[in-house]
């Protein structure tokens, strides 16, 4: 037999189930290895842990693993045309519109062309443009375009009784709740009906749902929407991850400007268990800067790891004035290290700008918080990245070279903070000189000498006393 397996990143966390999912799956394929298999899951959840291969390869056949290829300029015209074959040129003002011969969109990871290079997205943007007529700026926007387009295609084709925001609420908090017991693209019926009474009872006292309306009606206008379906009697099912995530990220979004601090907690407690990275890129999409900002801040204390995945699923103009944002709302934290951890948590080129731009316009505590946050940056990621000589073992901390970062991003945010470093060791303020020193110690290590010299003879027992601290640290002569 041929068997297929799919699904294996959905195995809940909780109670070691993925530990026991794991073993029975190897002594699956052991006991019955003269099949065929073929073992799916979520690229970005790719473990090797998944399956011991280097154990299980002398009792299976030779195995090899593929990652599904996304499409390519060919397929994605061969695509649109076909679909608006009727209309040619509809699919000539996508195609335009997608400019396909781009290679700058084509490499660009937050592009609507990239998102067109997924066949589900590609399906997404046809809608849309169908619809509107105009293509979205973003992921988030795609997908709140394509849950608009439906709900009000449903209520035009039957009489709904349930509002499209109450659906929403519905959605996502079912959405959460259900991921927040271990449930992710697949929920016990029972309890998603829990879940649903409950939300219902909310939206009731909130005077947004109508009283009368019963559990059973709600639930059978959810599952004509088509956004999750029955599985059997037993079982309920998102009909796609991303519908999945768009509606956690919306109940994530509701739970950060609207709800209480209990809610606050309970969401802090699950994206500290839970993985939710391609939600939480949606939810920042779907908040204004300054909202956005102060997740992304309150992120870096909860899982910092997913925090730079967040910022980066940002389209070029939102990545500029969350950077803003961010940086001014930290910047006054003159006695903390806010600024430092929003560097280190955050590599990339517009969050240096605008800590640059900060600099500029702030007086001298606020400049030198700046330099150490720049500072301590190159610090951190210049071992991860080819500018100049290596620095040796005894400058750096070892954490940067355990993290996992695209150097796409890195390099040049490497780059443009020691320029800035530059430009701020001639400063008349001995601390900004001093981290300035500090960070181009590897880069510029003469001028970094000599200004740490300068700084010692200026006769600031606080800077001296830095100086010679980091001198004995390094082992600098």
């Amino acid at each position: 037999m041929l068997i297929l397996i799919d699904g294996l990143n959905e195995v809940p966390l909780e109670d070691n189930a993925r530990v026991y999912a794991y073993r029975d799956m190897q002594q699956f394929l052991v006991s019955y290895a003269r099949n065929r298999f073929v073992i799916c899951c979520r690229s970005s959840d790719y473990e090797e842990r998944l399956l011991d291969l280097e154990q299980l390869k002398s009792k299976l056949q030779p195995h090899r693993i593929f990652e599904i290829r996304r499409l390519d300029r060919e397929q994605i015209a061969d695509y649109v045309q076909r679909y608006f074959q009727s209309q040619p040129e509809m699919a000539v003002q996508l195609l335009s519109r997608l400019d396909l011969g781009n290679d700058y969109l084509w490499r660009e990871t937050n592009s609507i062309l990239h998102l067109a290079r997924i066949p589900l997205y590609l399906q997404l943007i046809l809608l849309e443009f169908e619809h509107s007529k105009t293509l979205p700026e973003s992921m988030a926007l795609l997908l709140q375009s394509f849950v608009n387009h439906v709900l009000q295609r449903e209520a035009v084709r039957h009489a709904s009784r349930v509002d499209a925001l109450s659906k929403e609420r519905l959605l996502g908090a079912l959405a959460f709740q259900g991921v927040r017991q271990g449930y992710l693209l697949r929920i016990p019926d029972r309890v998603a009906q829990a879940i649903m009474q409950s939300g219902m009872q909310i939206l009731r006292s909130d005077r947004v749902l109508a009283a009368g309306l019963t559990l059973a009606v709600v639930r059978g206008e959810l599952l004509s929407n088509n956004f999750i379906r029955a599985e059997g009697r037993q079982w309920l099912e998102w009909v796609h991850q991303l519908i999945h995530d768009y509606f956690l990220a919306s109940e994530i979004v509701r739970i950060r400007i609207r709800a209480d601090k209990g809610e606050h907690r309970a969401l802090n407690a699950l994206l500290r268990t839970y993985s939710a990275g391609q939600a939480c890129i949606v939810a920042v999409s779907l908040m204004d800067p300054k909202q956005g900002a102060r997740f992304l801040v309150d992120l870096i204390e909860i899982d910092v790891k997913v925090v730079l995945r967040v910022f980066e699923g940002q389209n070029e103009d939102a990545r500029t004035e969350l950077a803003e944002a961010i940086v001014d709302l930290v910047a006054e934290d003159i006695g903390g290290r806010r600024l430092e951890q929003v560097a280190l948590a955050l590599p990339c080129l517009p969050v240096v700008e605008s800590l640059f731009v900060c600099f500029k316009r702030n007086r001298s505590p606020v400049k030198i918080q700046v330099c150490r946050a720049i500072s301590s940056l190159v610090i951190e990621y210049l071992p991860l990245v080819s500018i100049g000589p290596q620095p040796g073992a005894g400058y750096y901390t070892a954490t940067a070279k355990e993290r996992s970062l695209d150097i796409s991003i890195t390099e040049p945010t490497v780059k443009r903070a020691i320029q800035i470093l530059r430009a701020m060791i001639g400063n008349s303020n001995g601390w900004v000189r001093f981290y300035a020193a500090k960070g181009l110690w590897e880069t510029e290590k003469s001028q970094s000498a000599q200004t740490l010299v300068q700084l010692v003879e200026e006769g600031d027992p606080a800077i001296s006393q830095q100086v010679k601290r980091l001198m004995a640290e390094w082992g600098i002569e």
